[in-house]
């Protein structure tokens, strides 16, 4: 992630002068199976990672929060993330390295959208842990 160079007057997100805001990166999402439908949860383990244009949602049977993408078989979407910090974070020497998670979820499901994913009908679930440090501030 590097620093976007947005001017303050320029902000369309009312975001605090107090803020550095990253630019965007793409997060591809690829369901490889050409049968089940997959359920992907993008769980922010940083409270100041976005997930542009998607609200979150409550994970099932978890208590934490996410976005959930909904893909059919053989699909693949993408979404950007943002990285948003308190100046004085981003300024920082040390704690500059975080990870965000991506949190997986297969749903047998005979529907392109579920309304819901209960924990009888997922197949699978994995986590991935994705680092990202801000050592390019300048």
């Amino acid at each position: 992630f590097k620093p976007s160079t947005a001017a303050a007057d320029d902000d369309t997100n009312n975001r605090p002068p107090d803020l550095v805001e990253f630019g965007s990166v793409n997060l591809y999402l690829n369901n490889l199976s050409r049968v089940h439908h997959l359920v992907v949860y993008v769980v922010v383990s940083d409270m100041y990672l976005q997930i542009l244009g998607k609200p979150f949602v409550l994970i099932p049977s978890e208590g934490r929060k996410g976005c959930q993408f909904s893909l059919k078989p053989g699909s693949v979407t993408s979404t950007a993330i943002r990285l948003v910090l308190p100046a004085n974070v981003a300024q920082e020497t040390s704690g500059r390295t975080a990870s965000f998670q991506v949190q997986y979820a297969v749903v047998q499901s005979g529907s392109d959208t579920p309304v819901a994913v209960a924990d009888s009908t997922l197949l699978d679930r994995a986590t991935l842990t994705i680092p990202y440090d801000w050592t390019t501030i300048h």
